[in-house]
């Protein structure tokens, strides 16, 4: 059975219209593999991700770590979310633009919104079945890009990863991208929800080996292929596996940042 679009997602984008997309790409991204830095909003984003890491480490007290490389091409982050600056720390593990979803709230404060936008933000209503950001996310994944989403939906507390929403892997098995989960400790007591503004402290990222689609048969294809329907349970199945790493990486985080 064909799995149903999770609320905070939304609907299916045909196979043929992503391979056009990726084919009109490819050929701006050349043999690298990486799109080309044409246009002012990918600049942008280099002097802003050079300054958030600045704050990040000298504020924030940033370490973090891979413990595999992260894929090329175009795959789905997810970190585990505690507080508003998961959002910046994530941006250290790779020098590549990462686009983000985010709640609408957000994208709707004047000249923020269109900063957001610009550095690839993707708004997001969380209420229900967003296409437009379905839509946008399986074209930025299409492009070769990475894009971050948080499982959890929202902030969460304590040290208990559960009840993943599936947005994340619903979004990998449809566009076949790998999927990297992301731990990260120290960030509910720097910023937690409900204070206004965040106090110095040390943080610790770790970034997990990938998570591939299991497509039928068995067989693990690559982002050129795209699959045509997703069931309910290879959704589930993957959410579990992702559930399962985010806490890993989150007990491991925790540990580093105490040891």
């Amino acid at each position: 059975m064909e799995a149903e679009i999770p609320p905070g997602l939304v609907c299916w984008v045909g196979v043929s219209e992503l391979a056009q997309v990726r084919a009109e790409m490819t050929q701006l991204q050349g043999a690298s593999g990486y799109l080309p830095e044409r246009d002012w909003q990918h600049r942008a984003y280099r002097v802003v991700r050079f300054l958030v890491e600045g704050v990040s480490r000298g504020i924030f007290g940033l370490k973090f770590e891979l413990e595999d490389e992260l894929p090329p091409g175009s795959f789905v982050l997810a970190p585990v979310h505690r507080s508003n600056i998961d959002t910046l720390l994530v941006a250290s593990l790779t020098k590549r633009r990462l686009c983000y979803i985010g709640k609408e709230t957000v994208f709707k404060v004047p000249v923020i919104g269109k900063f957001l936008r610009a550095l690839g933000g993707i708004p997001l209503n969380r209420d229900a079945a967003d296409r437009d950001a379905l839509k946008k996310s399986v074209e930025v994944l299409g492009t070769g890009e990475p894009l971050v989403v948080f499982p959890e939906g929202q902030r969460r507390f304590g040290d208990k990863v559960f009840d993943l929403h599936e947005g994340a892997a619903y979004l990998a098995i449809r566009a076949n991208v790998p999927i990297v989960p992301v731990g990260i400790a120290g960030t509910e007591k720097i910023w937690p929800k409900g204070r206004k503004f965040p106090l110095p402290g040390k943080s610790y990222v770790i970034a997990g080996p990938a998570l591939f689609p299991d497509l039928p048969g068995g067989a693990k294809e690559t982002t050129e292929k795209r699959t045509k329907t997703v069931s309910r349970r290879a959704v589930s199945e993957l959410n579990s596996k992702l559930e399962a790493e985010l806490q890993r990486l989150y007990d491991q985080a925790q540990s580093k940042l105490e040891s």
